[in-house]
């Protein structure tokens, strides 16, 4: 990008040139808020935020995990619906996360395909593309 391809904030219109500034008066007064904190104080809130977004995604791995748990009970109650959805869950789901909660899961043909490290759909053995 050259200087000329760049375009100033302060010359944008709309609500792109309002979040911008936003954005840039966040950025600008959050960091200036941390430099005035000592190097000990400083290093504590990075770790308390840090300790936070981990805290965070460990919840939601929980939820979605709990979410998966529930869809594939009500597909084992029957419903048939449920049981596309707890299908297409298990698809998108990495295998390593399925083994951790493999004895809470419903057990059917897509999760144990996966489970067991068979190739994904459409994978023929010899094929040279």
């Amino acid at each position: 990008m050259d200087a000329a391809s760049v375009v100033d904030p302060s010359q944008m219109l709309g609500p792109i040139a309002e979040a911008t500034r936003a954005k840039d008066a966040i950025k600008a007064g959050s960091i200036n808020a941390l430099s005035q904190l000592s190097r000990p104080l400083q290093v504590g809130v990075v770790l308390a935020a840090a300790v936070v977004i981990g805290a965070l995604c460990v919840l939601s791995e929980v939820r979605r995990r709990a979410a998966l748990i529930e869809s594939g009970d009500k597909c084992m109650a029957g419903d048939d619906g449920e049981c596309a959805v707890y299908d297409d869950k298990v698809d998108e789901t990495p295998a390593w996360k399925l083994k951790m909660a493999v004895d809470k899961l419903a057990q059917t043909n897509i999760l144990a395909n996966k489970l067991a490290g068979t190739p994904p759909v459409g994978f023929t053995w010899g094929k040279i593309y």
